[in-house]
């Protein structure tokens, strides 16, 4: 089993081939929407303490996970809790966010659509949910006052079977 291969991170890729169109059926978001085009960084998805490493203005996610535990019934499923942290000028934080939220909103068929496109043999997503019931206006705080930037989180709770 390979323990260095992170559900979050696939939900990451996931969104960035749906971004750039590599989706059998999708095509290329317009770049008033995310200008995946503008990267030398890719997928510019980052863990929440790589933060650090990113130092141009173009919009980024950081993410960060934890185990939730499962109910009794359905031993065979790991459940976590996920953040998408995305970090972009104001103008362009929105849009990231609204395709994210239209990407990932539909539970079992968000599931299916990232397992039929990851194709991986060791984990299969059952359910995802994305939600932002802990909204406060200090997320739309700038992540620091030089750099422009501002941050927006929305969270995911997913289930899925590692093999």
């Amino acid at each position: 089993m390979n323990y260095t291969k992170l559900p979050v991170m696939l939900i990451g890729n996931y969104l960035w081939d749906k971004a750039r169109g590599a989706i059998s059926g999708s095509s290329k978001l317009p770049t008033n929407v995310w200008n995946v085009d503008q990267y030398t960084i890719t997928p510019p998805i980052f863990a929440v303490n790589d933060a650090n490493a990113v130092t141009d203005k173009t919009p980024y996610i950081l993410y960060d996970y934890l185990y939730t535990g499962i109910d009794t019934k359905t031993f065979p499923l790991i459940r976590e809790e996920a953040t998408l942290s995305i970090v972009a000028p104001w103008n362009e934080l929105y849009p990231i966010k609204n395709f994210i939220y239209d990407v990932l909103s539909q539970f079992d068929i968000s599931a299916q659509a990232m397992n039929a496109h990851l194709n991986d043999s060791e984990i299969k997503f059952k359910c995802i949910k994305v939600r932002q019931d802990n909204y406060s206006l200090n997320e739309k705080a700038p992540v620091s006052l030089e750099s422009g930037l501002y941050i927006s989180t929305l969270y995911l709770t997913y289930e899925y079977t590692r093999v």
